[in-house]
């Protein structure tokens, strides 16, 4: 019976373990091309993508990144109120985004800029760290 228990326990692990991975691997090497300018602007508008430097309270993430400096991206997904949050490497809040989106997310960095992926949106979104730009 604790043979059976344990090995178990072990494939248990084992699916938990690849199903983690398959769903934590987001590739945004795809395909992009250039948005119109107006239709650009009417979705920046739409999803309102806003910086703020004040530390949130503490909270459940579902994705996260880390750049080769360190930086730490978090993203929560709160209903249509989404969050990114960026932490130096020792864990210091430096600043977040707050954006509206109807469906999830991901995130990724190029190089000090945050790349929002917009899944049910098909869009991607570069946000420039330095000077909160968007393109």
């Amino acid at each position: 019976m604790l043979k059976k228990t344990f090995v178990l326990c072990i494939v248990l692990t084992a699916l938990f373990s690849i199903t983690v991975y398959a769903n934590s691997d987001i590739n945004t090497e795809a395909e992009t091309e250039i948005m119109a300018d107006d239709e650009a602007r009417e979705f920046l508008n739409r999803v309102s993508i806003r910086k703020f430097v004040t530390a949130p309270t503490p909270f459940a993430f579902e994705y996260f990144c880390v750049n080769e400096n360190g930086k730490i991206a978090i993203g929560v997904n709160n209903s249509n109120d989404k969050t990114i949050c960026v932490y130096n490497d020792r864990g210091n809040f430096l600043y977040g985004y707050k954006f509206k989106c109807d469906g999830t997310f991901r995130i990724k960095w190029d190089e000090d800029n945050i790349v929002i992926c917009f899944v049910r949106s098909d869009v991607l979104v570069s946000v420039k760290t330095g000077d909160g730009g968007l393109s």
